[in-house]
């Protein structure tokens, strides 16, 4: 079961979202099972390339949107 599921947005914000998911996986959070939910918005910038990385972790979940659906709309795929 999952205590604590963080959703994270990204478009075009290539490195920075790397860093916060990395960021994420080495905090000490102790005995709360966490999920990463990273949501990419059909960015431009080589993003992906970098984001793919995540692909064999159990504790992110990527998705990639065939397109910019904007902040509110992003966050809700990831809530999904």
């Amino acid at each position: 079961m999952i205590d604590l599921s963080i959703v994270i947005l990204n478009f075009n914000a290539r490195g920075f979202a790397k860093k916060c998911v990395e960021s994420v996986l080495n905090s000490d959070l102790g005995n709360i099972n966490t999920e990463i939910v990273l949501v990419d918005n059909n960015s431009y910038d080589g993003s992906k390339d970098d984001l793919i990385s995540f692909n064999k972790s159990t504790k992110v979940q990527l998705v990639f949107n065939n397109r910019n659906f904007g902040f509110s709309k992003g966050n809700n795929i990831g809530a999904k």
